[in-house]
């Protein structure tokens, strides 16, 4: 199976398992794959779902766009060109909060096996404290900014979770052949 296979069936098997949660948040590789954004929208729930910088969407719906000027595609590196950023607090952290600069866009981007097929997202554009940008889809649309900001955080103890496990418990030299046998080292 394929790394998104193998992401669907977890995220299925969360779902069976009635585990409460209220969006699903990934890296730029399972957040380019417009399938899989889709199947988590299919089952009603929220995506916070990383992008690379050359993203392809619009700024408007191409297929009831009649000007030009709203039919051309755009890279997210070059919307956060022109977006008005705003300084929003995620978290509590031990030097107080810790904020970031936010843009939130609302754009389209086309499904890959129906070019005709057209998905209304937001671009959640954070500035790191480094200066450098991050780029991120979601079909909260409907959800206030501060609580997107949020959701475009959280995925740091995950990050922060596996960099301990490589670096304190030797993770970084499991050799592992098998998926099921690098579940079973994780959860020890």
């Amino acid at each position: 199976q394929s790394k998104i296979d193998l992401a669907r069936a977890q995220f299925d098997r969360a779902l069976a398992s009635k585990l409460d949660f209220e969006v699903a948040g990934a890296d730029s590789f399972y957040g380019r794959d417009t399938a899989f954004r889709r199947y988590i929208a299919s089952k009603e729930k929220f995506y916070m779902l990383c992008v690379p910088k050359d993203t392809a969407v619009w700024l408007q719906n191409p297929m009831t766009t009649v000007d030009e000027k709203g039919n051309l595609k755009h890279s997210v590196s070059q919307i956060a060109q022109q977006a008005d950023f705003k300084t929003i607090a995620v978290r509590p952290c031990e030097r107080g909060m810790l904020t970031y600069d936010h843009a939130f866009v609302k754009v389209w981007t086309q499904n890959p096996d129906s070019p005709t097929v057209f998905t209304e997202e937001i671009l959640v554009i954070r500035r790191e404290n480094d200066g450098n940008l991050s780029f991120a889809l979601s079909n909260g649309l409907s959800v206030e900014q501060p609580i997107l900001a949020l959701w475009r955080s959280q995925r740091y103890f995950v990050e922060r979770t596996i960099q301990d496990t490589k670096s304190e418990l030797g993770w970084d030299e499991l050799q592992a052949l098998k998926y099921r046998a690098y579940m079973h080292t994780l959860a020890l």
